[in-house]
């Protein structure tokens, strides 16, 4: 397989888009991709950017959303800017799926997705690359249903769609598209060997503590305290809520920790995160510096590589990182897209950062929903 990135930090949607088509012809070499994932800053002409390259790779299925930022072997980190990204190969099939109305009933979202990139015969997937809208429904919810409609077998991966921080509007584009409140996918079938690894930074501190009450995404009580009192007992009366401090989240039928990371203070103690904690769930206040949070990105190539089975080399490289991780590196994001592109030098690599990443904890485990983390995941096709 072959995997092309174009990278473009050209701020006229005209001109960026044929920057895209020139570096992706030059790179294709006369080859014609299966299908493509498009990454974009909020303010580009998003239906005159994805019409131009549907109109230019006629007939190949393009998927993508809108970023809190796009990365690239070729470019680096960049926050206003689009990456293209092309698979071409003549083994493996790739086919794009919608799900619309994802906010009412995420399960018939998922499965509308799954059935439009589904053909009678199709072999088990060996991928499926998901870019769910960020705000409308939980990535909790979104991973679970994936995980039930595709099969505990398959590979799936991906990020939620951000909007640079705005808490207002994501977008998602579809094959010419430009929508909202949706689950577009990429279903890979065929000889496809596919490494994946994650990993943070945060560490806990204190003690563990049982969430008392809670609706989803929205923690009212942890312990004997409202989840603000939680928190000011390690920061104070007067704690600002934000990502570098998240909680480390345990659960008893689960191998593997995971986080969230707090959003906003709600009437009454209540804290809404970035994604769903159970009641019965254990928790611990998470803490990192930012040396250990750059750190993780070098964890999770190893742990990436370690996974990959039944690969001689490598065919690309996809990135999912979160919007937190930016928000609290700051000046030091692009070392993340740095030390990838050290540790595995010459090989393409394409990601952008989410509202919320999915991915397994472990090698051999299911997906899932993840806040905070650096996501890396290694692809090569396999004879």
């Amino acid at each position: 397989m072959k995997l092309i990135i174009a990278h473009t930090i050209d701020p006229d949607t005209a001109h960026a888009a044929e920057e895209l088509i020139r570096i992706a012809r030059e790179k294709l070499g006369g080859m014609r991709p299966s299908a493509g994932l498009i990454y974009t800053a909020l303010d580009f002409d998003h239906a005159a950017l994805t019409a131009r390259l549907c109109e230019e790779f006629e007939g190949v299925d393009l998927v993508g959303c809108t970023t809190d930022g796009e990365l690239s072997g070729d470019t680096g980190f960049h926050e206003d800017s689009v990456v293209l990204i092309l698979f071409a190969s003549e083994q493996i099939t790739i086919r794009a799926g919608l799900g619309r109305n994802l906010s009412a009933d995420p399960d018939a979202a998922v499965r509308e997705a799954i059935a439009m990139a589904t053909e009678p015969g199709d072999p088990t997937p060996s991928l499926c690359i998901t870019l769910p809208d960020g705000l409308t429904s939980s990535g909790s919810t979104i991973t679970i249903a994936l995980l039930e409609a595709l099969g505990g077998t398959v590979p799936l991966v991906g990020g939620m769609s951000a909007d640079q921080h705005q808490y207002q509007e994501c977008w998602q584009l579809f094959n010419g598209e430009v929508v909202q409140d949706t689950v577009p996918l990429l279903l890979f079938y065929g000889p496809l060997s596919v490494g994946i690894g994650q990993a943070s930074g945060w560490k806990p501190v204190g003690r563990s503590v049982e969430v008392t009450e809670a609706d989803g995404n929205i923690i009212r009580r942890i312990g004997e305290q409202t989840a603000v009192a939680f928190y000011q007992n390690y920061f104070g009366d007067h704690i600002r809520l934000n990502p570098e401090y998240p909680l480390i989240v345990s659960e008893a039928d689960r191998e593997t920790a995971y986080l969230r990371s707090p959003l906003r203070p709600i009437e009454g103690g209540a804290i809404q995160f970035a994604g769903d904690i159970p009641e019965g769930a254990s928790v611990r206040i998470g803490e990192a510096s930012r040396s250990a949070i750059i750190e993780a990105c070098a964890e999770s190539i190893r742990s990436a590589q370690a996974s990959m089975i039944g690969a001689q080399s490598l065919d690309g490289i996809l990135v999912f990182s979160c919007a937190a991780r930016r928000m609290v590196l700051g000046t030091r994001t692009p070392q993340e897209i740095a030390i990838l592109r050290e540790a595995v030098p010459l090989v393409p690599i394409g990601g952008f950062y989410s509202y919320g990443e999915i991915a397994p904890a472990k090698h051999g485990e299911a997906a899932q929903f993840h806040n905070e983390t650096f996501i890396t995941i290694l692809l090569a096709e396999t004879s």
